[in-house]
């Protein structure tokens, strides 16, 4: 068997593999019976060797593709029956034949069909994800399927990945025509836990928990010793590689657990339970405290927690909403989140809300301290399962489209361009930013990207910056039935909840005014067009909170606008507005 005849052989098993015969095996030179290649041949020969080698260490755990494998030895097999291997001549040949068998069989044994490319390794090790089948790389989206794209979903950490964006429209069919604003749901689907099976071999990120712990006089008796309770469960949930710390306060303020591994459970057990009530209340002083025993740890590996209970008005030291919000957005900075926990009726909610808004934490209220034990594993729950931090939202919208305002959150709108962030995200979370937009005037039958989101994160796992990224079409048609049957329920019914707690924030402030019909008409006003859009759609959820919200309404009518009342729509509103899960 002649050269020619081995390399076409052996560019079939290629072929086969869907790969392109490398150059080298195409341009070398054979004289003098030997067969030679250029200086720069040998370069892209090795280069190729290289690259095979590599790919089959990192997919080591896929080469599953036998019977392809098994084909191409076989038709090695045939070519090593056929070839003369006697004779001064050939020994060249020979030589050849061995690099090209070691090659094939490293091919044949690869389920990568981009090995010349290296497109796919390349993204992945980069920590890019990959387009879904609806968005081309660029970020284009193919004319005929003009809807929402987003990545599709894994379920491995192989590539980093655990957090999928997708950019959906309230609507993916506009009426053509006069210039109209629309509603942009940028979504963060947070991978559970069990859907990483690659978690079973990585261990979590380790936990640095601070309680801050409110102790003055009106923690005396019951809520005392429920809170207690509450650090204690806290302390059972965390493991060996956690730290834990718990400062009390009163008119002062103590370290009564410095931070220390939560594997000393005994020792910490025993000095929370000497804990004694006292007097005043130094919220911020705690608080701050807390803060500096999190800070004797301010790893990269560390998920950073402060969770803060207290029933009181806080009258020590700075007690402004504006002072605990400046604190807040301080520790976010640091990224530290500060969970509020407000038991009772005395505490000041509006401080409580602005400290957890402020550092990215969750908010409770809980009128019994029965319900704190089950208020704090529900939190250490959540803090166990952080798959994502850091978080960088970027939206973009071409030329034409105007950004208005961002619905429940704090972020920048710079001309076309919104930008929000986020300290974390939990295993199975699913957060969201609404953005209202104005798009220009339209032809029937037109095509027009809405909006392109990036997403840029820290996977907690790894330590890697990981990126993703969707984006959303829409049509326009003069047809109206169509426009009609393209409402996206899922975006108007989280848009009507989220300007229905604007509605709850707005009816707290008429009422401190003193303008309390004025309240309680804010409200039915929300509730009569929550039950609107909610029978239009048939959505039983939207139902539910119309009837909710009309109850209360009919409550501060009767009887002003209680404590309790006050607590639960701020409460309410803040966890609608962070998607928070009411626990």
């Amino acid at each position: 068997m002649g050269l020619t005849k081995l390399l076409d052989s052996f560019e079939t098993i290629l072929h086969g593999r869907g790969l392109a015969t490398p150059r080298i095996m195409k341009t070398g030179m054979y004289f003098h019976g030997k067969f030679r290649f250029p200086r720069q041949k040998e370069i892209e020969m090795k280069n190729f060797t290289d690259r095979v080698i590599r790919t089959r260490k990192s997919k080591s755990d896929t080469l599953t593709r036998i019977e392809t494998s098994t084909q191409n030895r076989v038709r090695l097999s045939s070519i090593l029956a056929g070839f003369n291997f006697t004779g001064k001549s050939n020994r060249a040949n020979m030589l050849l034949l061995l690099i090209i068998m070691v090659s094939a069989i490293m091919i044949s044994a690869t389920v990568i069909p981009e090995v010349m490319a290296g497109s796919a390794d390349s993204q992945t090790q980069s920590g890019k994800a990959t387009q879904s089948d609806e968005t081309t790389r660029s970020g284009k989206k193919a004319p005929s399927s003009p809807e929402t794209s987003s990545n599709k979903k894994s379920n491995s950490l192989a590539d980093d990945r655990t957090v999928i964006c997708k950019v959906e429209t309230d609507r993916k069919i506009l009426p053509a025509g006069a210039s109209q604003n629309i509603v942009i749901k940028v979504t963060l689907d947070a991978l559970s836990l069990d859907a990483i099976p690659a978690t079973s071999n990585i261990k979590r990120p380790p936990v640095n928990l601070s309680i801050v712990l409110d102790r003055s006089g009106s923690m005396s008796g019951s809520k005392l010793e429920r809170a207690k309770d509450a650090a204690v469960e806290a302390l059972k949930r965390l493991g060996k590689n956690d730290l834990f710390s718990l400062v009390v306060y009163d008119h002062n303020v103590e370290t009564t657990v410095p931070a220390q591994s939560a594997q000393y459970t005994e020792g910490i057990m025993a000095q929370i339970s000497q804990i004694k009530p006292g007097g005043n209340t130094a919220l911020f002083g705690g608080v701050s405290q807390g803060a500096s025993e999190i800070r004797k740890n301010l790893g990269t590996r560390y998920i950073h927690r402060m969770i803060l209970l207290s029933d009181g008005i806080a009258n020590v030291g700075p007690s402004t909403p504006d002072d605990l919000g400046r604190l807040g957005a301080a520790l976010l900075k640091e990224g530290i989140s500060v969970s509020t926990v407000g038991v009772g009726t005395d505490y000041n909610e509006d401080l409580m809300a602005r400290l957890s808004h402020n550092s990215d934490g969750n908010i409770y209220f809980v009128e019994s301290s029965v319900d704190l034990p089950g208020i704090f594993t529900a939190e250490l729950g959540d803090v166990l399962s952080v798959v994502a931090r850091k978080i960088i939202i970027t939206i973009e919208m071409p030329e034409g489209v105007r950004p208005i305002r961002i619905i429940g959150r704090d972020g920048t709108i710079n001309n076309n361009r919104v930008e929000l962030s986020m300290n974390q995200l939990y295993g199975g979370q699913k957060k969201y930013i609404l953005v209202e937009a104005r798009i220009p005037e339209s032809n029937s039958g037109q095509q027009m990207k809405i909006a392109t989101a990036d997403i840029s994160y820290e996977n907690p796992f790894s330590l890697k910056s990981v990126e993703d990224q969707g984006a959303s079409f829409i049509t326009f048609s003069e047809d109206k039935d169509e426009v009609a049957g393209s409402a996206n329920i899922g975006v108007v019914r989280e848009y009507e909840l989220n300007i229905n707690a604007l509605a709850r924030e707005k009816a707290i402030t008429l009422s401190d005014e003193g303008k309390k019909e004025e309240a309680v008409q804010a409200l039915k006003d929300s509730a009569a067009k929550l039950k609107s859009v909610g029978s239009a759609f048939k959505d039983e959820a939207l139902m539910e909170q119309a009837a909710e919200l009309e109850n209360q309404a009919e409550a501060i009518d009767r009887e002003g606008m209680s404590k309790k009342s006050r607590k639960l729509l701020r409460t309410e509103s803040y966890q609608m507005k962070t998607q928070q899960k009411s626990k």
